[in-house]
């Protein structure tokens, strides 16, 4: 009986729900959708990421979906009213008709506007020196920016920096801000999003407060290198620690103390990046060569003087820490035998390099600027002094 039952019901129910069914597929069949326009665009150009805002008339239309296309390649919808609509540039889009479309089901009307010139995608892929002060100027490295610098924004940590020169093609001079710190750089062209770097520019300190040159090295971005070697010891000096022990020490003595007056001469970072000699290439060549690393520690100095820029004139020789005896220590030689820094000059370029009862150093080094830290001085150059053994 019950089964009976069931079976009246179903067959009193297909009726019904062929009826709602052929009534909605009716409805479907009699809903109208307007043809959209569009008028103009807002631009005539964009990059990806970029908004586009398209205007016309019935753009939006109730329960119809819209959507919009550049290049057969669709838009994220952002803002939308009857009469404009507000989209994202998508990622890998090519210059193309923009087409919006209006749908109900299985029913569409679609209207083609203008063409948009999509513009590739600026890229920031490197900069020279990788590290500078506030209000110096460097090289960015780039592709797709526009040849004309206006249409270009550079900033570092949110601050823009002075676009001076470059072609856009592959490279752009900046002056960067007065108000630099460390960070990345974001740039843009024209209208388009901000776009970031991944790597980090170090900004340097006209000075830091510490009383050694040892601190200075460890505070100072630009000296990663020779901060490794000075605090490196006895760690990188292999088996030969002892043997060496008094060169070690000795240079150390001074670099560390924040009492003795002496000037030293050291290459920033930048001597090294020129060559392609990372961190680890050049900790390994310590760890392999020692010797080839102490003696120029102590070469470096000038004991009980206390330079700056201007008191370095063509001819000036001045003894360095380097001596026969620290060579060849305990077992002879003389401290009246030194490697000497001898000043020349060239172009109003001040350079520098030993010389000695064996020879001298090539080639010479340029002297870049001077570093005061209590009552020693460092001259920062553009490479190693190496030194002259006493043979």
């Amino acid at each position: 009986m019950k089964q009976y039952l069931y079976s009246l019901l179903t067959m009193a129910a297909m009726p019904l729900a062929f009826t709602a069914c052929k009534k909605e597929e009716t409805m479907q069949q009699q809903v109208s959708i307007i043809t959209p326009v569009i008028s103009k665009l807002n631009r005539s150009f964009a990059q990806a990421g970029d908004t586009l805002v398209i205007y016309g008339a019935s753009l939006i239309q109730q329960q119809r979906l819209t959507e919009v296309f550049i290049n057969d390649r669709p838009c994220t919808l952002l803002k939308s009213v009857a009469d404009s609509l507000q989209v994202l540039v998508p990622a890998q889009t090519r210059s193309g008709q923009v087409t919006v479309t209006i749908s109900y089901g299985k029913q569409f009307s679609s209207a083609e506007g203008p063409s948009l010139d999509v513009k590739p995608t600026p890229a920031l892929l490197g900069f020279w020196p990788r590290y500078g002060y506030a209000g110096e100027s460097i090289t960015l490295y780039v592709e797709n920016f526009s040849i004309a610098n206006a249409d270009n924004h550079i900033f570092l940590e949110g601050f823009p920096a002075t676009i001076t020169g470059g072609n856009g093609k592959d490279t752009l001079l900046v002056t960067l801000p007065a108000a630099s710190s460390t960070g990345v750089f974001s740039w843009r062209t024209y209208q388009g999003p901000l776009q970031y770097s991944k790597d980090t520019f170090l900004v340097r300190q006209p000075s830091y407060p510490v009383t050694s040159v040892g601190g200075w090295l460890q505070q100072d971005p630009a000296y990663t290198y020779l901060d490794t070697l000075y605090r490196g010891y006895p760690a990188l000096s292999g088996s030969n620690y002892d043997l060496y022990a008094r060169i070690y020490d000795s240079a150390l003595n001074y670099i560390n103390s924040p009492n003795r007056t002496y000037t030293v001469f050291l290459p920033a970072d930048g001597a090294y990046y020129s060559k392609g000699i990372t961190l680890r290439d050049y900790i390994t060549k310590i760890k392999n060569a020692p010797y080839s690393y102490n003696s120029p520690m102590v070469a470096a100095i000038l004991p009980d003087i206390q330079l700056s820029l201007a008191d370095m004139h063509e001819g000036d020789l001045y003894n360095t820490a380097f001596t026969e005896l620290m060579q060849w220590y305990p077992y002879f030689g003389s401290d009246d035998n030194k490697n000497k820094m001898q000043v020349t000059e060239e172009d109003g370029q001040k350079y520098v390099n030993l010389v000695g009862i064996y020879g001298d150093t090539r080639p010479r080094v340029k002297v870049i600027r001077a570093h005061k830290v209590g009552n020693a001085t460092i001259i920062e150059t553009d490479g190693d002094l190496g030194y002259i053994p006493f043979e």
